[in-house]
This record gives structure tokens, sequence and C-alpha cells, in this order.
């Protein structure tokens, strides 16, 4: 799962993730004490669960990566891939997409 305002996808970090996969629901980034659960994997497997949970209203994936058997990715395990953690910023703004352009000089 990818959010469609990150435009920094790890083709790298997703393949690591992959390889946790086998035998959890989810692999995802865990930060502290929260989850990056918009750049992650989550087995097919969660599908019927994930539905109950829009149908519910229980609308934080960061809650259902708790609720799942989520293989945590540490954050220095994925500064491997990514040092600056790029695949987690979004943008959400004309302001943030500016701010993300690389820098010109005339």
């Amino acid at each position: 799962m990818v959010a469609c305002d990150m435009p920094w996808i790890s083709p790298e970090g997703m393949s690591y993730l992959a390889q946790w996969a086998p035998g959890h629901d989810a692999v995802a980034l865990r930060r502290g004490e929260g989850w990056e659960p918009l750049h992650a994997l989550f087995s097919v497997r969660c599908l019927p669960f994930l539905e109950t949970c829009l149908t519910t209203g229980a609308l934080k994936l960061t809650d259902v990566c708790e609720w799942l058997h989520t293989y945590p990715v540490t954050e220095r395990e994925w500064r491997r891939f990514d040092p600056e953690l790029r695949a987690f910023c979004n943008l959400n703004t004309p302001e943030d997409y500016v701010h993300a352009l690389p820098s010109r000089t005339n």
C-alpha cells in the first residue's frame, strides 16, 4: 500500500519489506511508538478484516497495524535504502510540491 500523495516510493525498501511478508499480515516501518502504514505491505488475507474496519468506522491504519500480526521494520533498517526517509513524505499542497522540486540556479 502506498498513498497517492507519496511520490518517492522506494523500490528497494519495498523489496526489503517483501522478504518479511511470509508469516505476517503486514510489514511496515515502526518509528518510535508509531507505524508508517501508507508505505507498507498488507497481505490479501487482510481484506475481510480491513473491510470490517471500514464498515465499523475503525479508519486509522496505525491502529490496524497494531491489531494485525505486523512485522516492524526499524527506522535504522529502512535508512539503508532511504537515508532521508523521503518515501514517507507526502505532497498535500501546491507549496509542498514547489518545496519538493530540485533546486535550480539561473
